[in-house]
């Protein structure tokens, strides 16, 4: 990939800051993933029958760092295991190598964070070109969840968001307002439940 030489010149002039990104970028990624996991969980909890894992870039869970959460009703298996589940992910429109989740927060080129679905083959039994077709046809049948905010991207049926890091960097370390993006996505989501619902059914059939 070639760079500009002034994104060059600007690298051999701030390598000391360069040097200590890495770990910098680490540190800030767990603290904004613990506020955005206490955000969302703060909001699911008190809700009658959900339940969820808020771990996603933590040290608590580093077997599974994931951020999920299911509605009543939704299966789970023997195991207690979840077999359809809302997720915190990413849409990555642009494919960055290597990147961080710091990175798909604050949106850098096409990157996002989501709130999305996904399932089990244990529970529906589709492969992932069944699963994408079906996702398909059920999101251009039902136009109400585009207008929640719901996108269909790659198979994948959610609603995607970022954070501004300039909002993110007057609040360090102690985030609040750069969240509502968060809180926005989730509202969204839960207007949209009843098609999520619908569609853990059908997925069934």
């Amino acid at each position: 990939m070639a760079y500009s030489n002034d994104l060059c010149k600007l690298v051999i002039n701030n390598m000391d800051i360069i040097e200590e990104a890495p770990s910098v970028v680490g540190e800030v990624e767990e603290l904004l993933f613990e506020a955005i996991n206490k955000r969302i969980r703060e909001k699911i909890e008190p809700m009658e029958g959900w339940e969820g894992i808020y771990d996603l870039c933590t040290e608590k869970n580093e077997d599974e760092e994931m951020t999920i959460f299911r509605a009543p009703r939704w299966p789970i298996d023997d195991e207690g295991e979840y077999l359809a589940w809302y997720e915190l992910g990413i849409i990555d429109g642009d494919e960055i190598e290597d990147a961080n989740w710091l990175t798909y927060a604050v949106g850098v080129k096409e990157s996002r964070l989501v709130i999305g679905f996904d399932s089990d083959k244990k529970y529906h039994g589709n492969t992932p070109g069944q699963l994408k077709k079906f996702f398909r046809n059920y999101f251009e049948h039902n136009p109400q969840l585009a207008q929640a905010g719901v996108i269909f991207e790659d198979g994948y049926l959610g609603i995607p968001f970022h954070l501004d890091p300039e909002k993110m960097s007057e609040e360090y370390p102690n985030f609040n307002e750069c969240l509502k993006p968060v809180d926005d996505a989730l509202d969204a989501l839960l207007k949209a439940h009843p098609y999520f619902d619908t569609l853990v059914d059908e997925l069934k059939k």
